[in-house]
């Protein structure tokens, strides 16, 4: 008997950037729950399911590889319903998955703040108002230069994962209940303000510093005041 081996991503951190494209293309399918992890399975793992105009007996499956779509195999219904489930953590949770975008590490290391910042704050527009323009300036800041429409999707799943991932490390940067209504040019102030030592000509040199170096800082500083 020969062995058929598929490999696919099991979480986020696994999921490459290609991976990515293929999981933003499937949700905007809204198929059912078990049909879109039947589909993850197939997409992901070079599966091909063969069709047939009734169930086999014993429930299993028929199923091709993609590269190879002449060799039919059988897979257990058992078998199969294992593998999507480790495929659930797409629908069902947030995490920080490879950038979309060639080239921007996923974590947003060597990104200088002022790049991410602006990002973040058009990211926060598209969320507030479904206005896919500010999606698509938001993924050009970072990359310096416009970004093809089908890479869109799958930014918006990044960027999603990115924010989590960031409060995660920055809990008092991020805090609970921050005030929706302030402006993204009042939070700057706000921000510099705090790291300037009422020096504002060091602005500049603060926006052009990576984003990490500028967020620990500010959760540094942000946490001392709280335990003051």
């Amino acid at each position: 008997m020969k062995t058929v081996n598929i490999s696919y991503p099991t979480c986020w951190e696994e999921v490459t950037s290609q991976q990515l494209l293929v999981i933003a293309s499937a949700l905007q399918k809204k198929l059912p729950r078990n049909t879109m992890l039947l589909y993850l399975l197939c997409h992901l793992s070079g599966l091909r399911v063969v069709y047939s105009k009734s169930t086999l007996p014993d429930g299993s499956f028929l199923f091709s590889l993609r590269n190879r779509p002449f060799r039919i195999f059988r897979m257990g219904a058992d078998i199969v319903a294992t593998a999507c489930k480790h495929l659930e953590y797409i629908l069902d949770s947030i995490g920080l998955p490879e950038c979309p975008i060639p080239g921007i590490n996923k974590s947003l290391y060597d990104i200088p703040f002022e790049n991410y910042y602006t990002a973040n704050a058009l990211f926060c527009a598209y969320t507030q108002n479904n206005e896919p323009t500010y999606l698509r300036e938001s993924a050009s800041i970072l990359a310096g230069k416009k970004q093809p429409k089908k890479l869109l999707n799958a930014y918006a799943l990044w960027f999603t994962g990115l924010q989590h991932h960031l409060k995660g490390m920055y809990p008092n940067v991020f805090a609970e209940g921050e005030q929706s209504d302030v402006t993204p040019a009042k939070q700057l102030h706000d921000l510099l303000s705090i790291l300037n030592k009422d020096e504002p000509q060091l602005d500049k040199q603060i926006m052009q510093a990576d984003v990490h170096s500028v967020l620990t800082a500010l959760n540094n500083k942000l946490m001392k005041t709280q335990q003051q």
